[in-house]
């Protein structure tokens, strides 16, 4: 997410007439650090933004691809397997894949085209919502950013806000305190709300893959918010604090006639976070951020040399 908007900071400070080139990892064959969809925008004095490996492929694009694009957009293979019978078009980087990259200039554009897919990323990202795009038989859907809605302003949130920040969501920080929900102390959220949480649920991105987090310390004010976020269509709900704390929210919100149906509460998640012997608020926002991409992955957030399917295989 961060390096999308990487890419587009680095369009929009382009000169007028200035040249560039927008290259889209498009087809993977094999194993590859960078997925369809992964993006890189370079000129030829050599400045770039984004990525289509983890830096093995980055300056062969930069040799290669202005000569490749002169007549137009241009698809170009690169070969990570090492395969001694083709040493000119390998690229001994261990990672045993193909990656198909797809080259495209910004400069001479006509109408209606739309190189690199700027212009529906740009789209994704000033609306919310995902943005189909076909382009040479690739077709992929840009995700936004990812919606992250922290509930609650304490000393705990802050590292959250910041992780979230690398992450490149779009985060809100909503609190009811005044002297806490404050933008100098969450420099990396978009928007901070000094309101009851419970409130404003009306104002927040609560989308399918949107994610929320509550870490409000105030168990009443968790009682009041949890029915409405979890009738909401947010896909993810977190919650800081023990189990027997989330049993008590259950039996309360059960009594008081207000407890979301099965399928809503399927979303909670409390305690929330991964499983890492986190002790510290920043080893606590690096279990709750890992959670969170988990749950969006389909992934059960297990150790990787433990996988026995390649690592991109679904499920």
């Amino acid at each position: 997410m961060r390096s999308l908007r990487e890419v587009l900071a680095f369009a929009d400070r382009l000169e007028p007439g200035e040249t560039a080139a927008v290259c889209t990892v498009v087809r993977v064959t094999g194993s590859a650090y960078g997925r369809p969809g992964a993006r890189l925008i370079l000129t030829p004095d050599g400045r770039r933004a984004g990525y289509v490996s983890g830096g093995c492929l980055e300056k062969e694009l930069a040799r290669r691809v202005w000569d490749a694009t002169a007549e137009g957009p241009r698809t170009l293979a690169f070969d990570t397997r090492g395969n001694p019978r083709d040493p000119g078009g390998a690229y001994n980087a261990g990672c045993d894949g193909v990656i198909e990259v797809l080259c495209e200039r910004l400069d001479g554009v006509e109408a209606g085209n739309d190189p690199g897919g700027l212009r529906a990323a740009r789209q994704a990202v000033e609306t919310g919502e995902p943005v189909h795009r076909t382009a040479a038989g690739f077709d992929e859907v840009i995700e936004p950013p990812r919606p992250l809605t922290i509930f609650g302003a304490g000393d705990d949130a802050r590292p959250l806000c910041e992780l979230a920040g690398v992450m490149g969501w779009a985060v809100t920080v909503v609190a009811k305190q005044p002297d806490l929900a404050v933008p100098a102390r969450f420099p990396d959220a978009e928007r901070v709300l000094c309101a009851d949480p419970a409130t404003v649920l009306d104002r927040l991105a609560l989308r399918p893959h949107a994610a929320a987090v509550g870490l409000t310390h105030d168990y009443e004010g968790d009682v009041r918010l949890l029915p409405g976020l979890l009738n909401s269509e947010i896909g993810y709900v977190g919650l800081l604090g023990p189990k027997r704390r989330a049993g008590r929210l259950m039996t309360d919100l059960h009594a008081a006639g207000r407890l979301p149906p099965p399928d809503r509460l399927g979303k909670l998640r409390t305690p929330v976070g991964l499983d890492l012997g986190a002790r510290n608020p920043e080893e606590i926002a690096a279990a709750v951020v890992a959670e969170i991409v988990a749950h969006f992955r389909g992934r059960g957030g297990g150790f990787l040399s433990d996988r026995d399917a390649p690592i991109h295989d679904p499920g």
